[in-house]
């Protein structure tokens, strides 16, 4: 039940229907009660704060201040009181501002976003560990933005028109596609689901369809059918690879919407990271390194100390340990001991690794081609401060057995996600212009800007 409710608000707040989103935030809250998720605090927070009711907004900060102050979680509670603040300093500003048009003879209509700017109240940057800031302008220099990659992609793709009930994918079938809605309605149908999600877009705000299976090379997750008359835009994942290998700024711009749109899912699905907030979560994304191996890789070896953790981004991973202590498992002999798990897109490994001197009892060897997301023990060095919950989690964790070493996402993760994205003025005339008359295009001939 909470999965659905957080999916319909989710859809609400992406549709600014901040009124109902603050409705079904509240009524989550009231389903979980005492253990009430800080996320769900800090959405209802801002919710409230779109709709104006700063008593409601102040009131869930000060439970999430309280959350975290029981978590040990100084850095985040000292950021929420500065946001409480701001916000108390901007609430007497509106007062004074509300009172002095009452008395005025002739008042002029002014609106919240006059007085208060909703982006002043709850400032990202208060989550930000210093290092990431850098890593992540770092990376945007390199790299095309968000709406960027959607509007170079849109012209170098073949449209493709859809009739109510016709299918777009199957669940279980290969990707080997990536779509770009931008007209009309998608009903989502998953396995193990009473009713289907939707998605839908239009020209200025369009949203991706089918980028996970892109990302992970995994099966489709879902079967997708027209709602009605329904325009997307098709490219082959052989046809964005070889772009990304052509042009680097935007196989970046495509791993920065990997990393804070699907990734920052991911780790919110996993018990140690689900509890830090989700901007923390963002920043935490960005501090992790990208890296691929091939088949039969030993990447971690039993008995010795391995830097960081591990995601698997595609490909798969086997979990070995010895069939016999007195036996030292090396490159040569891995294939005689005991396979204790695989690991898939999304799951997490060797956590201890974020801990100096860990030395895991299990080995690690790539069974396919793989991309990994590594996170080292320097970059995560940030995070543990004022956060000495993390460490006594990954402790716990890393001295479980082996069998139960590697963390598996739920897939509700895939809700959470935010596929659309707004473009520009000038972007969405360009695309106008270029969808009035898309086929197919030849890639070689697009260059991104």
């Amino acid at each position: 039940m909470t999965q659905q409710l957080l999916r319909t608000a989710h859809r609400a707040i992406r549709d600014r229907d901040f009124d109902m989103a603050k409705r079904i935030y509240k009524e989550i809250r009231t389903e979980q009660g005492d253990s009430v998720d800080p996320d769900v605090l800090l959405r209802f927070a801002y919710c409230a704060e779109q709709t104006g009711d700063y008593e409601q907004a102040v009131a869930a900060y000060r439970d999430v201040m309280h959350n975290y102050r029981q978590n040990g979680e100084q850095g985040e509670e000292d950021a929420i009181f500065k946001v409480l603040q701001r916000m108390q300093k901007f609430s007497e500003a509106r007062q004074i501002a509300v009172d002095s048009y009452a008395d005025a003879p002739t008042p002029k209509k002014t609106t919240d976003s006059q007085i208060i700017r909703a982006e002043e109240m709850v400032d990202p940057k208060e989550f930000q560990p210093q290092s990431t800031q850098i890593m992540r302008r770092r990376i945007q220099m390199k790299a095309m933005s968000v709406s960027e990659v959607m509007a170079y992609l849109m012209q170098v793709g073949s449209k493709r028109m859809l009739e109510t009930g016709e299918q777009l994918c199957a669940q279980g079938a290969p990707s080997t596609h990536l779509w770009l809605l931008y007209q009309g309605e998608l009903k989502v149908w998953m396995a193990g689901y009473d009713e289907a999600d939707k998605l839908s877009a239009t020209a200025d705000k369009p949203c991706f369809v089918g980028e996970i299976g892109f990302f992970t090379k995994q099966s489709r997750a879902a079967t997708l059918i027209a709602a009605k008359k329904t325009s997307v835009i098709e490219l082959s994942a052989k046809q964005v690879n070889q772009l990304c290998k052509k042009y680097p700024k935007l196989r970046n711009g495509l791993g920065l919407i990997f990393r804070e749109r699907i990734f920052e899912c991911y780790l919110a699905r996993h018990a140690v990271f689900e509890r830090m907030n989700d901007i923390a979560r963002k920043q935490l994304s960005i501090a992790f390194t990208h890296k691929r191996y091939p088949a039969g890789k030993l990447l971690i070896q039993a008995g010795q100390e391995h830097d960081g953790m591990y995601l698997v981004q595609s490909g798969c991973l086997l979990l070995l340990e010895p069939k016999s202590k007195d036996v030292e498992i090396n490159a040569e002999n891995y294939k005689d001991n005991a396979l204790v798990s695989s690991m898939s897109p999304g799951d997490i490994i060797h956590l201890g690794g974020l801990l100096r001197g860990y030395k895991g009892e299990y080995q690690v060897v790539t069974a396919t081609t793989v991309d990994v997301l590594h996170l080292s023990v320097h970059a995560f060095e940030p995070f543990k401060k004022n956060r000495p919950w993390i460490i006594q989690a990954i402790l716990q964790h890393s001295r479980k057995p082996a069998s139960q070493q590697v963390l598996h996402p739920d897939d509700s993760f895939m809700w959470k996600m935010d596929r659309h994205v707004d473009l520009d003025q000038e972007q969405l005339r360009t695309l106008e212009t270029t969808l009035s008359s898309l086929n197919v295009k030849d890639t070689d001939q697009s260059q991104p800007s």
